[in-house]
């Protein structure tokens, strides 16, 4: 692939991603209002129903309010059960000690108004000397822009993609420091590219003149993925690291434009590469996924239209008195008493008094808007119910309908949301189980799991294979979950463990697995069937067949033998104790 094909694609691709962004600044300047960057607006540069900054503001919290729990467990439970152990607490210990909480509130306000990227690579350590022969490494994931992230014009979908990409802002000396150590980068190509090249594009147009001091270079990093099989399991397709001044394209473009300024390098993690893309709705024939937000851009722009006009003539209403011009006194009396005052006016003639209203709001205005925020909830699937806000008009029936449809596209967006955040998280773990350079303590969660006095995770060492680890999000821990429902959940399950605990040596023709496990979601709790120590129980209910005579149904033990002490009620145990014996004596005896 030589560098003025690999340009010419990324100019393509680049033109192709700007086609799905046409409205994505003028959104966001809509969605901060006018007064976040200082003012001096006119009435049209604002929406006076901030339709954006509702939405974002009741969606965020449910997608991400905290860091989310990570589940891990293994298709080989014998071989890896100690290695899903350590992986899933270092999994979350990694998730609170990065803060990646924050990384992805970024990632889902860009999701509402296009799509979110997410960068996932292995970094050395922060805090590490310099001189550090050996230094210890952690996966870190980065936010990318929506305008700076590229993908292959001519691919149908994101999983077909021949390549995608990514452009940021680099000094020239932290490039040529890193050609000193690596020499993979090529320090002559980075010296001839000029200063400030393609900097202004990626500022969106903002301190532009930054560049010239700060020695800057604008770099693209494109991932080519392989057909070919992985080198050891590890290296996945190729990286192409080229600068370019985009705003110098054709004829324009000199030499000193671009330049490869890196030399085509392996890929060194998961095959689904270092990008993970997150959107919420999929578009047929499309790379780029739908947000609710651009779906209903035309309709919260008519809408704000509309209040604007309504601004305008609640602003321009007036109330005036036109009066008789023969009665020179009349106006001024009018004009200067108060309210409620009485003034004698000599044959008087109502038609020379009447009031006049100019302006205003009309109900046809009313109604309409009316229509307009109906139709914005529809598409996005906001309502009273989600804002809290509800009338006493409404029966419960209509509440719970809406409460109903409403959910279920929340549900949509949560689940989709989760799903990308859950490949993000197998890319961390990736590197947690393949890079030997990886070591983390695993504190006090780690002792109390695994018993033992330092525990650590190590990178490299994990038993069996990558592949055979299965990942999971609790549904609830990323979420602001409402705390009375929380509550009710936990007594609910209290007492559902309190009434099916005691039957399992009872019954052990039940499946209890499988029957936990449905119950667990139901009340979307899976971890539900590791509440009860199933072995225990079983073991319970062997010692007490074996003690003679366990518990009986109808008068036959679950051993199979009848029981003749066990009387006529079926599903009970017999009684016992001394009076209890006394009374089957007496019986005996009659």
């Amino acid at each position: 692939m030589t560098p003025e094909y690999l340009i010419d694609e990324v100019n393509q691709a680049e033109d192709f991603r700007d086609q799905h962004l046409g409205d994505y600044r003028a959104m966001i300047n809509r969605y901060t209002g006018p007064d976040y960057q200082g003012g001096g607006y006119e009435s049209s540069d604002f929406d006076p129903a901030n339709s954006m900054f509702e939405y974002v503001s009741l969606v965020l919290p449910r997608l991400i309010y905290d860091n989310p729990t990570v589940r891990v467990s293994s298709r080989r439970p014998v071989q890896q059960k100690l290695t899903a152990q350590k992986m899933q607490l270092a999994l979350n210990l990694w998730c609170r000690s990065t803060d990646f909480r924050d990384t992805m509130q970024k990632i889902a306000v860009d999701t509402f108004f296009a799509w979110g990227v997410a960068l996932t690579r292995q970094e050395p350590l922060l805090g590490q000397t310099t001189t550090s022969n050996d230094p210890m490494f952690l996966p870190k994931v980065y936010r990318i822009n929506p305008e700076h992230f590229f993908v292959d014009p001519s691919a149908q979908d994101l999983d077909n993609c021949k390549y995608m990409g990514h452009k940021y802002i680099s000094r020239k000396e932290d490039l040529l420091a890193l050609a000193e150590k690596d020499k993979t980068y090529n320090a002559e190509e980075i010296e001839k590219i000029a200063d400030g090249s393609g900097t202004s594009e990626l500022r969106s147009g903002y301190r532009s003149s930054y560049a010239g001091y700060r020695d800057e270079i604008a770099v693209y990093e494109v991932f080519v993925p392989s057909a070919q099989p992985p080198k050891n399991g590890k290296f996945h397709g190729k990286i192409y690291t080229f600068g370019y001044n985009s705003e110098a394209y054709g004829s324009e473009s000199s030499e000193n434009d671009r330049g490869m300024i890196r030399e085509p390098v392996d890929y060194y993690g998961p095959r689904s590469g270092p990008y993970s893309v997150f959107g919420f709705y999929t578009v047929p024939n499309s790379p780029y996924p739908l947000s609710p937000l651009v779906a209903s851009n035309p309709i919260i722009k008519d809408l704000n239209n509309h209040y604007r006009s309504i601004t305008y003539g609640a602003g321009a209403y007036k109330r005036l008195i036109f009066v008789d011009a023969k009665n020179r006194t009349l106006p001024q009396q009018i004009k200067e008493s108060p309210d409620l005052f009485v003034i004698p006016v000599d044959s008087l003639d109502g038609d020379r008094i009447v009031p006049v209203e100019i302006g205003g709001i009309t109900q046809q205005q009313l109604t309409y808007v009316n229509d307009l925020q109906n139709r914005i909830d529809r598409l996005s699937g906001m309502n009273e119910v989600q804002r809290g806000m509800i009338s006493g008009d409404a029966t419960a029936t209509e509440v719970s309908v809406a409460e109903s449809a409403s959910g279920l596209r929340i549900a949509h967006i949560q689940r989709q949301f989760r799903s990308a955040l859950e490949t993000v998280l197998k890319s961390v773990s990736w590197y947690l189980f393949h890079d030997d350079r990886v070591q983390l303590p695993l504190g006090q969660e780690g002792i109390d799991m695994l018993n033992e006095v330092d525990p650590v995770f190590k990178g490299g060492s994990g038993a069996g294979n990558y592949e055979d680890l299965d990942l999971e999000i609790d549904p609830y821990s990323t979420e602001k979950v409402n705390q009375a429902s929380q509550q009710r959940r936990a007594t609910e399950v209290i007492g559902l463990i309190g009434n099916l605990a005691p039957l399992i040596p009872q019954a052990p023709f039940v499946q209890w697995n499988k029957l936990f496990d449905y119950l667990g979601h139901s009340l979307n709790i899976p971890e539900l069937g590791n509440v009860i120590d199933m072995q225990g129980a079983m073991q319970q209910g062997q010692q007490q067949m074996m003690s003679g005579g366990g518990p009986s149904f109808g008068g036959v033990n679950m051993n199979g033998i009848p029981n003749p002490t066990a009387g006529n009620v079926s599903g009970q145990m017999s009684p016992s104790g001394p009076a209890a014996e006394a009374r089957r004596e007496a019986r005996r005896n009659r």
